[in-house]
């Protein structure tokens, strides 16, 4: 059975690889080298992840290579058009193309859709109130590990991009392997006490607005937290109930509301 040409089906197999659209209709040159183009941008977003740049560098590195992609989408459906209208295409032909596209996005670990699997973030529902009243039992929240790190098919650990700030939620494992949801309040190798209903930090009072916004219900000896972890607070319906001394390692992700 044929089919008549698609501007859609076409696109699609441009979106699921680039420059398999084109090879699609027997546009194999410049396909090939849509994805040769593609494949470089990939591992320049890639280099961007080990050495930090400026944001006008990072706007320069990619836009010239996403502008080319857009551009790739005229030109498909330019060649559509130089072909004959009447030509067919059988629609075994189409769905080896499609899946050959999907196999790409699975399996090929520089393709958008493998990244994102490896970099998913945990979705989970609040299981109780001890973020009230900013979360409640039940929300629906999710504990993005990309805040932090990025997990690379050839090594074996994730590279870390940024560490939690103070105030950040985060979601950390326990040493009993149970999962809580906390907030960060002491940064690596820093002093931190409480005391007189106010957090002081490395001698120095917070008065920010953040901090003024928790309620300390009880004095916290001085503490000192190690290089390699962080303070975090578990809190009791706004008064700040636990505290932890949480390893970096542990920590699952940055948490913020599904929706």
């Amino acid at each position: 059975m044929n089919i008549g040409k698609s501007r859609l089906l076409a696109g699609l197999l441009n979106l699921l690889c680039p420059g398999l659209g084109h090879i699609y209709w027997k546009e194999i040159t410049f396909g090939v080298f849509v994805f040769l183009v593609g494949i470089i941008a990939v591992v320049l977003w890639t280099v961007v992840q080990f050495v930090e740049l400026p944001l006008w560098a990072v706007v320069i590195l990619f836009s010239l290579p996403l502008i080319f992609y857009l551009f790739t989408f005229v030109d498909l459906f330019g060649a559509m058009a130089r072909r004959d209208s009447k030509w067919q295409i059988t629609w075994k032909r189409l769905l080896i193309f499609v899946l050959i596209g999907i196999l790409y996005q699975v399996l090929v670990p520089l393709a958008p859709v493998n990244f994102a699997i490896r970099n998913a973030p945990e979705i989970y529902a609040m299981e109780d109130n001890s973020l009230n009243p900013l979360y409640s039992e039940g929300d629906l929240m999710k504990a993005s590990t990309y805040a932090y790190e990025v997990n690379f098919f050839f090594l074996d650990q994730p590279i870390v991009r940024s560490f939690p700030g103070r105030y950040d939620i985060v979601r950390f494992t326990t040493s009993s392997g149970r999962r809580h949801t906390a907030m960060v309040i002491g940064l690596p190798d820093e002093d931190i006490e409480i005391g007189g209903g106010l957090m002081v930090v490395n001698g120095l009072p917070q008065l920010d607005r953040k901090a003024n916004q928790l309620t300390f219900g009880a004095d916290w000896p001085l503490t000192s937290v190690n290089s390699y972890s962080i303070l975090v607070a578990r809190m009791k319906f706004g008064v700040v109930d636990e505290i932890y001394q949480v390893p970096l390692i542990d920590i699952c992700g940055k948490v913020s509301r599904l929706w």
